[in-house]
């Protein structure tokens, strides 16, 4: 049976956590510079591979090495991480350009259908207003032929049959409006159903239903709720996998007890016996407890079993002494 420990789970979650981010990361930098080909799916890859090993070998060796390699370590891994977490970026937002396209032309379409409707609905109302004005002038007309019949004995007059046929004329104007009116509501009752089925659709049918409705929610444009949700997923996928390895590191560390440079001078002093205290002393993934730097005995002369760098009167100030000698640059970060 296996048994599952915390570093087992560590390992493998930072595994998997890098791997997925080196895949976002290289193939969002190949769509970024598409015209690159292979090359620069490759020269991506170097990169992240890059800031797995920098990373790594900063969290392992950042005390021995000396200040300015460090700090070049620190700069490079920091600006690959910006890299890759924009090559992140690139890939998520192509996979969005590619499933809008569809929400996009759908927007189109219900935006075409509401641009028809709204004019569907001036021409209807203008119409309902001229038939209305119309039988107004009708019942104005009626009145005036009921006067002009009123005063005509023969009720033939020629009044009286102009009055008619401006009657007759205007029902007829009516009738011809009000079709047309009819006409235009059956139009606009199709275009409000298929504007239905189009919303409907954008909010079920699309991938991004989901990203539709929360832009709804906030009021803020499709474009801006969904960038902002990619900029939050490139602000934690790519740093979170950089903090994974740098735990496997720890835990790999604690687990060898690895012992530093300064650890094996001081071991080595306490055999020749040279003090009976030491300097510092560290146990498996405890941190080092520092003496009182004054227990080292001072070292006088070429025949001094010390180091050089340990001797009370050595010249700390003259860097080219000390700087390429990777122990005594520990020895200074810890005691110095």
């Amino acid at each position: 049976m296996i048994k599952i420990t915390l570093n087992k789970v560590i390992v493998l979650t930072a595994f998997i956590l890098a791997t997925a981010a080196a895949y976002f990361s290289v193939f969002g930098i190949g769509k970024l510079l598409s015209g690159g080909g292979i090359g620069i799916l490759v020269f991506a890859s170097a990169i992240e591979l890059g800031k797995l090993v920098s990373v790594s070998f900063l969290y392992r060796y950042f005390r021995e090495i000396p200040k300015t390699l460090r700090a070049a370590f620190m700069f490079f891994s920091v600006a690959i991480m910006l890299i890759t977490s924009m090559g992140i970026y690139g890939y998520l937002t192509a996979a969005y350009t590619k499933a809008s396209v569809s929400v996009l032309t759908q927007q189109g379409t219900n935006t075409t259908l509401a641009a028809q409707d709204t004019l569907l609905g001036t021409s209807i109302q203008m119409k309902t207003d001229r038939i209305t004005q119309l039988g107004k002038i009708r019942s104005q007309q009626e009145a005036r032929l009921d006067t002009t019949i009123a005063k005509t004995t023969t009720g033939s007059s020629r009044t009286v049959t102009s009055v008619q046929q401006m009657l007759r004329t205007n029902d007829t104007e009516m009738q011809r409006l009000q079709k047309q009116v009819d006409s235009l509501l059956t139009v606009r009752s199709d275009l409000t159903v298929n504007k239905i089925k189009g919303e409907v659709a954008l909010q079920t049918d699309s991938g991004l239903g989901p990203f539709i409705y929360i832009a709804a929610a906030l009021g803020v444009p499709l474009d801006t709720a969904v960038k902002w949700f990619i900029l939050m997923l490139v602000l934690v996928f790519d740093p979170l996998s950089v903090c994974l390895v740098i735990a496997y590191n720890f835990l790999h560390q604690r687990k060898e007890g690895k012992v530093s440079p300064i650890d094996e001078l001081t071991q080595e002093a306490q055999k020749l016996g040279m003090y009976d205290s030491p300097i510092f002393t560290r146990s498996p993934g405890v941190s080092v407890i520092e003496r009182d730097i004054d227990t080292i005995p001072a070292a006088h002369g070429p025949e001094s079993p010390l180091p050089y760098y340990m001797a009370h009167d050595f010249d700390w100030g003259d860097k080219s002494k000390w700087e390429n000698d990777l122990e005594a640059v520990a020895y200074k970060s810890h005691f110095r």
